[in-house]
């Protein structure tokens, strides 16, 4: 597949280091370790007519190119964040990249996969979930972490030794301090919705960017979108780059602070 880089530039050319491409700036990564805090980058995306699912999910919106930058922004991640609801919709099964991006994150001494993260309030993990399939694991996962409330750690109390139990808060999870514990195992994260975690972590000022595949299509229906109601005021953003694939566009926007 092609990508070519359409913003910014006056005129096309073509993408061939997408992991280069998508490499967050070292110097934003640390000024963001420096206040406790990881860098959180999420990944969604949507019609042309601003849907974020189709047929009830993501994937049908999805393509062999928004694939591919799937996986790189998996492969430059430290952390994987998906709340609980998106991860049942979608069936997530525990994070897996070829072996040639887990042979790049090897070469800079970091694990082969990233940590998955996932965000419950209630602590409600239905137990087919295939992330928490203990056969489905391999030597190189690592425990899935659950960000969770005291009120939900109580449901999980018996999880298992594939889950690793974080809790902060009490009747919900408090995202700054289940962020900054998130720090603590790396820097940069990748959140992966869905709408709801967006809105919670867009009103604490703890996105730093957002990566938005627009694929072509006109769907119509109810399908929702990338961020939830709930919004106390719109947030700023900032285009850094737009490339194009097989008529998808792959935007990136930094999100400004909150002033």
């Amino acid at each position: 597949m092609t990508f070519r880089q359409i913003h910014p530039s006056d005129h096309s050319i073509p993408v061939t280091d997408l992991l280069g491409a998508y490499a967050p700036d070292p110097q934003v990564v640390a000024a963001a370790a420096q206040q406790g805090a990881p860098w959180i980058r999420v990944n969604m995306v949507a019609s042309v007519d601003g849907a974020m699912s189709l047929e009830g999910r993501s994937g049908g919106l999805s393509s062999p190119a928004d694939k591919a930058v799937f996986r790189v922004l998996r492969t430059l991640a430290d952390v994987v964040v998906v709340g609980a609801g998106t991860a049942r919709t979608e069936g997530y099964g525990p994070v897996r990249l070829d072996e040639d991006l887990m042979d790049y994150r090897r070469s800079e001494g970091r694990p082969a996969l990233p940590r998955l993260a996932v965000v419950t309030n209630s602590g409600s993990l239905p137990a087919d979930q295939p992330f928490s399939d203990p056969q489905r694991r391999t030597p190189d996962d690592e425990p899935v972490l659950v960000l969770t409330s005291a009120r939900g750690a109580e449901v999980l109390s018996h999880s298992g030794d594939h889950l690793e139990v974080v809790v902060t808060g009490n009747d919900e999870v408090d995202l700054v301090a289940a962020m900054a514990h998130l720090a603590t195992l790396g820097h940069v994260v990748v959140s992966e919705g869905g709408p709801a975690l967006n809105t919670s972590m867009l009103r604490r000022g703890l996105l730093n960017e957002l990566c938005l595949t627009i694929a072509p299509l006109i769907t119509s229906g109810a399908a929702g979108r990338i961020v939830a109601p709930g919004l106390d005021e719109p947030v700023a953003t900032e285009l850094t780059h737009v490339f194009e694939s097989a008529g998808s566009l792959f935007t990136r926007w930094a999100v400004k602070p909150h002033s």
